[in-house]
C-alpha cells in the first residue's frame, strides 16, 4: 500500500499550471505525437543518449527529459527509442538481438511547481495508457512509474508477457513508497527492454476510473484494441 501524506493544503496545489485549478480527468500527460519526431539510438560505443527540455504532448507538465540507456550487448546492435514513430502517436523502444536497454522518461514543471494528482480526494483515480500494437519480447518487458514530492517516491512496476495488447492501468492504491500526491514534482515512466524487443505504447494520462469498474474496461479495451492492432498490420 502506497504510504500517501496527504497536506491540507494539497486542494489548493496549482494543477495544469493554473494555482487555483481542479483537477479534470482524464488529464493527458503525454500523447507521444512529437512533431517532428524525437528520436535516441544507443549502441555499445555509444552506451547513453539524452533528449532534453522536450515539450510533451498533454496537459500536465510541460517539460520532458528522456535518457536511453545501453545495458546489454555487443557489436554493431543497437537500441532506438521513438516519440511519434511511423504510426503517429506511439511511443516505441526497440532493441536488436543479444540487446537490453532502459529508457526514462521525466516529466516535470520548468518552473519548479507541483500539481495535485488527488483529482477529489479519490484514491481509485491512477495512471493509465494503451499498448497499441503490443510488447514483442522472448523476455518480460518491465514498465514502472514513479511520483515524487518532496517527501519521497513512489513506484509501481509492471511486468508484460510476450504480445500483450491492451490498455494497462496503474492505480494509485497500487504504489508503494512515501510520496505526497498532492503535491508531485516529477512522473516519471521507466522501460526496460529485454533482448529482441519491440514496444509501442500510446497516450500516458491520469484516469478517472475506479478500481471496481475498471477490470471490465480493461477487458472490452483489449479486445478493441487487438482488433485496431490487427486492422493496422492489415492496412500496412
Amino acid at each position: 500500500m502506497w504510504q500517501t501524506t496527504r497536506s491540507a493544503a494539497g486542494a489548493a496545489i496549482a494543477v495544469a499550471l493554473s494555482a487555483s485549478a481542479a483537477l479534470a480527468v482524464p488529464v493527458t500527460i503525454d500523447s507521444f505525437d512529437d512533431a517532428p519526431p524525437v528520436s535516441l539510438s544507443v549502441t555499445v560505443s555509444t552506451p547513453l543518449a539524452t533528449s532534453l527540455n522536450d515539450v510533451p504532448t498533454g496537459t500536465l507538465f510541460n517539460d520532458r527529459d528522456t535518457s536511453l540507456t545501453f545495458d546489454a550487448g555487443s557489436g554493431s546492435a543497437n537500441a532506438s527509442l521513438t516519440f511519434n514513430d511511423a504510426q503517429p502517436s506511439l511511443l516505441t523502444l526497440s532493441t536488436d538481438t543479444g540487446v537490453g536497454a532502459s529508457a526514462t522518461i521525466v516529466y516535470s514543471d520548468t518552473g519548479g511547481g507541483t500539481r495535485d494528482l488527488e483529482a477529489g480526494g479519490n484514491n481509485a483515480f491512477g495512471f493509465s495508457f494503451g499498448v497499441d500494437q503490443g510488447f514483442f519480447s522472448t523476455d518480460p518487458f518491465t514498465l514502472s512509474v514513479q511520483i515524487v514530492s518532496a517527501s519521497g517516491t513512489s513506484t509501481v512496476d509492471r511486468a508484460f508477457a510476450n504480445d500483450f495488447i491492451g490498455d494497462v492501468f496503474f492505480f494509485y492504491d497500487e504504489f508503494v513508497g512515501s510520496a505526497d500526491i498532492s503535491t508531485v514534482s516529477q512522473i516519471r515512466l521507466i522501460l526496460e527492454a529485454p533482448n529482441s524487443a519491440d514496444a509501442f505504447i500510446d497516450t500516458l494520462e491520469l484516469t478517472n476510473i475506479p478500481v471496481p469498474a475498471a477490470l471490465p474496461l480493461m477487458a472490452l479495451g483489449l479486445g478493441a484494441l487487438v482488433v485496431a492492432g490487427r486492422r493496422r498490420r492489415d492496412d500496412a
